[in-house]
């Protein structure tokens, strides 16, 4: 029977759907299975509803238009919980004269659930956004939903046990199977345990993006077993975060060679962004105890050809070997990511590598400052005469602010404690940029910008004051821009600031210039622009975009946004 049948005299039909507390009649519910929608109440709360109404089972349907995963809970009766789908089909049952319904244990006569191993809806997506998109992300999957787990009872009514959804579950398990690892082998090192787990997993059920499931499932019985492996030290990753900029805290880098992330040598190769053709280095060392010759070849990356150099090798226990792969862009559509796999086999062993890669246009710097003059290098991915269009420079605006302390709270956007400002973008905006300049540097400000439709469209919210969010290509009408004051100066009750703000229109204001005005590229080619600042007022801050066009096109192949201040 559903729920709104079973309610309670004094309980509303919108309660008792929901199941929620002293909602349902213990004369209706006697005996019944009864259903409930989910929502506002805890799945397990609705189930003790109905136990305590006398109820012998629960079906629990998810809304449509809200969530819409299925969670295995301790339930106090025999429960199930069903996808929005049928949610009609149940309630249109439930409603016949004579209905009647059984939970059985053990019975499966077909799901439309994925079957494990699959990757749940709450689990974190990729493309990372650190380093360019050049670092894969997420590294591997592992078991993480539904996990029955011991608990602490005074947190969990009073249980020994519960199912547990999340990292919390899937963490362990890689870090009890690497501690395994290092038991048999405490001469590898953190990375050439995580290599053999990445590059022994197998594929999920269902979504296989490496952007869903990384280098696939952990499966410990293959793991112990690489064959190769590919192992980075602190040298590495120093190298790595050089490319990234970082510095020490005086300003000097963090070492003398800097390493394009794509470069790094992890068991996972990620391409962002690539004009043509782009190479990548890996080496791995042998770990067997014998030696082997390998093939190199891919699976997938429909589109783009993939060259290894050597393409075949022998090597000895314990040495290494240094594999180019060159990766050539054929039919792969401009933009949009290709996903494979590159195999290490012998024969007795499989070392895959997942791989994207995302062919571009053309590859243009995201951003440039100019005092009087600089240089610009470009790399195209298809051939023609590139004619960049500037727009700009235009001058900042700059507007004093309060805002009073939300005193660590999240972010509301009809907090009144927010500071708020409305700009107008017209159908010739083609980029609007606002930033926070604190009055005190120790505050902690955040910035968000929320579009015509009401729905956020940009936000900056770091560990500090200095916060800059860009709006692209706006679309017409009114913008709010919100500073929330997240922690103050010595928690005072409020601060100032200053919010900077640019509108980018679609025409040259004759204070930027690049030459030449056009030029011929070909596939993989850079090409050199000067960029040019004048007539800029003392003092004032300038904000340009140079849309990259080909000659006579309207659409822009890339963006990069220019900065200038005389």
């Amino acid at each position: 029977m559903t729920s709104r049948s079973a309610k309670a005299s004094d309980a509303s039909d919108e309660d008792a759907a929901l199941c929620l507390p002293d909602t349902l009649d213990t004369a209706a519910a006697e005996g019944k299975i009864v259903v409930c929608d989910r929502g506002e109440n805890a799945r397990v709360e609705k189930s003790q509803v109905v136990a305590d109404a006398g109820g012998v089972g629960a079906v629990i349907t998810n809304v449509p238009g809200s969530a819409d995963d299925t969670v295995a809970d301790m339930h106090p009766i025999p429960t199930i919980h069903l996808r929005a789908e049928f949610r009609d089909d149940v309630y249109a049952d439930a409603a016949r004269d004579g209905a009647a319904a059984a939970i059985q244990a053990r019975v499966n006569k077909g799901t439309t659930t994925t079957p494990p191993p699959a990757i749940n809806s709450g689990s974190s997506r990729g493309p990372s956004l650190a380093a360019e998109g050049d670092l894969l992300k997420p590294d591997i999957a592992a078991p993480g939903t539904d996990v029955l787990a011991a608990v602490a009872p005074e947190r969990n009514n009073d249980e020994d046990f519960a199912l547990y959804t999340g990292t919390s579950m899937s963490s362990p398990h890689i870090a009890g199977l690497a501690l395994l690892f290092k038991q048999k082998y405490p001469d590898w090192s953190p990375m050439e345990i995580k290599s053999a787990m990445m590059t022994t997993a197998r594929d999920l059920n269902g979504d296989r993006s490496p952007f869903s499931q990384g280098a696939g499932f952990v499966t410990p019985r293959r793991f112990f077993d690489p064959g190769l492996v590919l192992d980075s030290d602190f040298d590495d990753w120093t190298a790595y975060l050089a490319g990234q900029g970082v510095t020490y805290a005086d300003g000097t880098p963090i070492s003398d060679t800097r390493r394009k992330a794509s470069n790094t040598n992890t068991p996972s190769i990620a391409i962002n962004n690539f004009a043509g053709r782009e190479a990548v280095t890996r080496t791995v060392t042998n770990v067997d105890d014998s030696a082997s010759t390998y093939t190199v070849d891919t699976r997938g990356l429909k589109g783009i050809k993939v060259t290894a150099t050597p393409a075949s090798f022998t090597i000895a226990p314990g040495a290494t070997q240094r594999v180019r792969l060159k990766f050539e862009r054929r039919k792969a559509a401009l933009g949009a990511y290709v996903s494979g796999n590159v195999v290490f086999a012998d024969g007795s062993h499989r070392v895959r590598v997942p791989v994207v890669a995302k062919p571009s246009a053309l590859q243009a710097p995201d951003s440039v400052r100019v005092a009087t003059s600089t240089l610009v290098t470009t790399v195209a991915g298809v051939r023609g005469t590139l004619a960049p269009r500037v727009r700009g420079l235009v001058p900042a605006r700059d507007t004093a602010g309060e805002a009073e302390s939300t005193e660590r709270g999240d972010f509301d956007p009809n907090d009144e404690r927010n500071y708020v400002q409305t700009i107008t973008a017209t159908e010739a905006t083609k980029a609007m940029r606002f930033e926070t300049i604190p009055d005190f540097a120790a505050d902690d400000l955040d910035l968000y910008v929320y579009g015509p439709d009401g729905k956020p469209v940009a936000e900056s919210a770091t560990g500090g004051s200095d916060e800059s969010a860009t709006v692209a290509k706006p679309k017409a009408g009114k913008y709010y821009v919100f500073v929330q004051a997240w922690s103050t100066h010595g928690d005072a009750a409020k601060t100032s600031f200053t919010l900077r703000s640019y509108n980018v229109g679609s025409q040259a204001n004759g204070n930027l210039a690049i030459r030449p005005k056009k030029q011929q590229v070909g596939l993989a080619e850079t090409s050199s622009w000067r960029l040019r600042a004048a007539k800029l007022a003392k003092g004032t801050s300038y904000l340009g975009v140079i849309d990259w066009q080909k000659a006579g096109a309207s659409e822009a192949l890339a963006k990069t946004y220019v900065t200038a201040q005389r």
